[in-house]
């Protein structure tokens, strides 16, 4: 598929504050209690129609996670969705917005609030949370998005209808999505690692540095920026004490990419990658490295 060259990197952002999880209360079913919809849980995979600002149309294909939670004070039919995940907007190079999803579906199955946030904008763009480009990336479904379109609809086993607000540049998307449910079972919760931690750094040419990182994380992706560094990670939970992991280094030639280990309170993560041999940076060629995480 045509992706615009320009667009490097974008995600669908949060109601809330980025970084900010969902809540991790116990998940429960509910049952439709007189509405019409039936449990809308599940994964849901099919094509969607992404519009940034500025930049041609592409279509893409999409995955979005929704796990309903009971809800005391929904309407009878009401579901309410929460600590779930979407793989999104692909921008070539790997660059994919990843995060989770929080909201309401009433009985006739229209969304309602519901909200797609990025937890891993940090990783898609380092420098987005000073000056002129802040965080952004609000992203709703139906009318609560910023362009007028079809509502988003969750019902007989599809989501369909347009998803909009802002990437993580600020910039406007929208998303036309047609997804079908391929899977009535959403993935398990995953471990958490939601926390600051001091770090110490150390590379194969002999560079070394720390700092505090503050993890972020949704479901089973995190994200943090990494002082020591000068760069920002994205994660993939693997499995209670594992993950994958890229860097996204300003001295590196591409995407960095690594594992992280977790023992109780310590993380270990290793990588490796190309060095551009820019002024400040490690000469040009292979480098990897890696990094210890303590839990404050």
């Amino acid at each position: 598929m045509k992706k615009s060259p320009l667009i490097v990197i974008a995600a669908l952002a949060c109601n809330i504050a980025l970084g900010q999880t969902a809540s991790r209360e116990p998940i429960k079913r509910t049952d439709p209690a007189g509405g019409g919809l039936s449990e809308p849980s599940g994964v849901y995979e099919g094509t969607a129609i992404l519009t940034v600002s500025g930049f041609p149309a592409v279509n893409q294909i999409w995955r979005i996670d929704l796990q309903a939670h009971s809800c005391p004070e929904c309407l009878p039919g009401q579901y309410f969705l929460t600590g779930t995940n979407f793989s999104g907007a692909d921008f070539g190079r790997g660059f994919v917005e990843r995060g989770g999803v929080s909201g309401s579906v009433n009985p006739n199955g229209q969304a309602f609030g519901l909200n797609f946030f990025a937890i891993n904008c940090p990783f898609l763009n380092p420098a987005g949370d000073v000056g002129d480009a802040p965080y952004s990336g609000s992203t709703w479904g139906g009318s609560f998005g910023e362009t007028v379109g079809v509502p988003l609809v969750i019902q007989n086993g599809a989501m369909n209808g347009r998803i909009s607000g802002r990437d993580c540049f600020g910039r406007i998307v929208t998303a036309d999505v047609w997804l079908r449910r391929v899977s009535t079972t959403p993935p398990a919760a995953s471990h958490s690692i939601v926390g600051t931690y001091q770090a110490a750094f150390r590379n194969s040419n002999g560079a070394t540095g720390g700092g505090v990182v503050s993890i972020k994380q949704t479901g089973y992706f995190f994200s943090a920026y990494l002082p020591g560094l000068g760069a920002a990670l994205e994660g993939i939970m693997t499995g209670p004490t594992t993950a994958a992991i890229r860097i996204n280094h300003p001295c590196g030639a591409a995407i960095e990419t690594g594992t992280l280990t977790i023992n109780g309170s310590l993380m270990t993560g290793t990588y490796s990658g190309v060095s551009t041999g820019a002024q400040g940076c490690s000469p040009a060629g292979p480098v990897s490295g890696s990094f210890d995480l303590t839990r404050n």
